[in-house]
């Protein structure tokens, strides 16, 4: 059953990565990479092993921290503190519940939530690497979310 998660969970990341443009934010030796779609954009059997409901009027958010190695091999996961949140134009504020996913060599924060439909919303993120850490990293995003027939 492990495996088949690990390979549901390959299957959604690229899958996630062809269907909409991974974003990247650089904070020093930290990388916070994002992806936002339509739930209905992930493959079924990726949802139902992460219990990840699909809905056309429900969003998928994907974050993860990757920190930069001395050694040059390829940015290493790590675990972190994450928030989100989006406000829609005329100010109205939602926090998300962020759910950690672990998996050998990845960690995930993920959320979906419902959005109206075609509106633009602006998000933040904010991401702290450890609890002692001064200030979180601060990542703004605006997009419009389109509802799936």
């Amino acid at each position: 059953m492990k495996i088949l998660k690990v390979v549901a969970f390959i299957l959604l990341s690229s899958m996630s990565l062809h269907l909409a443009a991974e974003q990247k934010e650089v904070f020093g030796n930290y990388e916070v990479h994002y992806i936002l779609i339509n739930s209905t954009e992930l493959p079924p059997a990726a949802a139902k092993a992460y219990d990840i409901p699909r809905s056309s009027n429900l969003a998928f958010l994907n974050i993860s921290v990757l920190e930069k190695q001395d050694d040059g091999q390829l940015p290493k996961p790590i675990p972190a503190i994450v928030t989100a949140k989006f406000k829609n134009l005329i100010g109205q504020e939602k926090t998300l519940n962020m759910k950690e996913i672990r998996e050998t060599g990845a960690i995930y924060y993920v959320s979906t939530f419902p959005f109206p439909e075609e509106e633009m919303l602006r998000f933040t993120f904010q991401v702290k690497t450890h609890a002692d850490q001064p200030s979180a990293f601060v990542v703004n995003h605006n997009q419009k979310l389109y509802r799936e027939e």
